[in-house]
């Protein structure tokens, strides 16, 4: 569940601290997640703990956060690998400018 989109600049608060938005949305999720785990639980002892009240089994507020970062983590590892293939369609880039650092296709 991430929150609506926010711009870069935009405020992401919680009690005792805020957070600017970054405007790319894998990463405030994660500080929005980070966020709200705040503004239920003052002290990050009880992060670890259910996020509903009435279902001990729903996710703590740490499983959404690291689900949020494995999202982004995922995300990041996608692109390194379309870039370093000089994957066309991936990376909307032609191959045939790749760069001497950017090599068109994988070497072994």
């Amino acid at each position: 569940m991430s929150d609506p989109a926010y711009r870069k600049g935009d405020f992401i608060k919680s009690y005792f601290a805020s957070f600017d938005a970054t405007g790319t949305p894998l990463i405030d999720d994660i500080l929005s997640r980070i966020a709200r785990a705040g503004k239920a639980h003052h002290s990050t002892e009880w992060w670890d703990e259910s996020t509903d009240y009435h279902d001990d089994e729903a996710p703590s507020y740490l499983d959404r956060i690291q689900a949020a970062a494995q999202q982004a983590a995922d995300r990041i590892e996608q692109l390194e690998v379309e870039i370093e293939t000089g994957c066309e369609h991936c990376t909307g880039r032609d191959p045939s400018e790749a760069t001497p650092s950017q090599p068109a296709e994988a070497t072994p």
